[in-house]
């Protein structure tokens, strides 16, 4: 957070001796935003992270049961381990593994940087966020600010 701080403040510095430089008489103006209170107040956005939301925990819930389906399984292996044969045992720990990679690969499909989770993000949210971006830009432009920061980040 103070190297965001710190290179914000060279920014802003640089910018003022470059506005100097070029003569204008101008100071910089810096525009201020919380883009996170913004974006709690849009219906649009709220409506949408609402069903990431509903989404989220189902997935959330298979996984679970997945994961409990494999410690069950460790379980039973555990208990019955002194009555099983070798083979069997092996063969028991042959489908623990499956199981277990299996949830792995189902976690990355759906919360992995490739994820269900990321694209549904992308579908559902970027439009709304894209939208109050070009809003803040358009009151930026007609303001004349030379720079709009979210306060929201710096926190």
């Amino acid at each position: 957070m103070k190297n965001k701080i710190f290179v914000i403040g060279i920014m802003a510095f640089m910018s003022f001796a470059f506005a100097k430089a070029q003569g204008g008489t101008r100071g910089i103006r810096v525009g201020f935003i919380d883009m996170e209170y913004i974006l709690e107040n849009v219906p649009e956005y709220q409506k949408a992270s609402q069903q990431l939301e509903q989404k989220m925990g189902k997935w959330k819930q298979e996984i679970d049961a997945m994961s409990l389906e494999v410690q069950q399984m460790k379980d039973a292996l555990q208990n019955e381990r002194v009555l099983l044969t070798n083979e069997l045992i092996e063969e028991k720990e042959e489908d623990i593994k499956i199981k277990e990679e299996e949830l792995l690969n189902y976690q990355q499909k759906r919360f992995g940087p490739q994820g269900d989770f990321v694209l549904q993000k992308e579908q559902l949210i970027q439009p709304v966020q894209d939208q109050v971006f070009n809003e803040i830009r358009k009151i930026g432009s007609l303001k004349k600010y030379d720079y709009i920061l979210d306060s929201s980040e710096a926190a």
